[in-house]
């Protein structure tokens, strides 16, 4: 009993240092970000933009016969909003595509190495870290070919398709080690969707800046 507290305080305190370090790690960019950021070309104030023909340049080259007044919000936004199919579609669309990331955001391969017993603590701490590696390379990879060839869809079935092949080789219980680790990083592809899908919504809520907004905020909140 005494060994199990000791254990869990251990365990409780190397948490607790996790989060302290990650927050010192995060304090830095988000005050880069704060300072360094311009801000949108109508409004900025950035420092380093010394003269007005800078910002008037920056405004310029944005400009476009294509834009849309903006509006205050109102009631007429929200009737607009809800009144059309691609909240809906792009809300849901990245609510389901987001949920296949469970893979690595909940460490299932972490827990299934803890569950197997034959890992030491190092191996189930790094081993996992090959299912975001995965996810980064086919996420950069992705989001350069679909800007390229201005096609969207293809990445999203390559995205089911690494995730449906994963998912079946983790539920046949009798599978080898060997393919279920591979299964584990294969499903990293899951983070293959999240640029794409936002270019996505971009381009189909193009002619409305406010719709857009929306759209854009509704699909993050549906993942969280």
């Amino acid at each position: 009993m005494a060994v199990s507290v000791s254990v869990m305080r251990v365990k409780r305190h190397t948490t607790t240092s996790s989060f302290v370090i990650d927050g010192v790690i995060t304090l830095p960019i988000a005050l880069y970000g704060f300072l360094v950021f311009p801000d949108v070309p109508a409004t900025t104030k950035a420092f380093y933009l010394t003269e007005e023909q800078e910002r008037l340049l920056l405004y310029e080259r944005l400009k476009s016969d294509h834009d849309v007044d903006r509006h205050p919000l109102s009631w007429g936004l929200v009737k607009k909003v809800l009144g059309h199919w691609r909240w809906y579609a792009c809300s849901l669309l990245f609510a389901v595509s987001g949920e296949t990331e469970s893979f690595s955001s909940n460490n299932l391969m972490g827990q299934w190495l803890s569950l197997i017993g034959d890992y030491s603590v190092e191996q189930v701490d790094y081993y996992p870290s090959g299912v975001t590696a995965f996810g980064i390379a086919s996420t950069l990879i992705c989001a350069t070919w679909t800007d390229y060839a201005r096609v969207r869809w293809p990445v999203l079935l390559y995205m089911s398709f690494c995730c449906t092949a994963a998912a079946v080789c983790i539920l046949i219980w009798a599978s080898p080690t060997a393919v279920k680790s591979l299964a584990y990083y294969l499903a990293g592809a899951s983070y293959s969707g999240q640029a794409t899908t936002f270019a996505w919504a971009n381009q189909i809520c193009a002619d409305d800046n406010q719709e857009r907004a929306v759209v854009l905020a509704s699909m993050t909140c549906g993942t969280m």
